[in-house]
């Protein structure tokens, strides 16, 4: 029985292939991607308790790449929003007000 587990997350892997913009947020963000990848994306948005309250799938096709996420029906707080393509994970807060 595993009891108090937790997961340590960089907030980042060094090479800022991805931005979040605006931050904070009020009604979207813009996921901004510059890398060759080129397949399937997954974005996770996490509540402040680790709670998934966003999940979405897209199909990245160009080395510059632009998403815009809604979150107006997210309540105001830290977010943290993954973001994995391939074997490559990223993990970035947000702040919505």
């Amino acid at each position: 029985l595993l009891k108090n587990l937790t997961l340590d997350i960089p907030l980042t892997n060094g090479d800022e292939s991805m931005e979040l913009y605006p931050n904070p947020v009020k009604k979207s963000f813009q996921v901004k991607l510059n890398n060759d990848y080129f397949d399937n994306a997954y974005i996770k948005v996490y509540n402040w308790e680790g709670k998934l309250v966003l999940n979405t799938e897209f199909r990245k096709t160009e080395t510059l790449f632009n998403y815009s996420i809604p979150v107006d029906n997210l309540a105001k707080g830290t977010y943290l929003v993954t973001i994995q393509m391939g074997n490559k994970v990223e993990t970035k807060k947000i702040f919505i007000e």
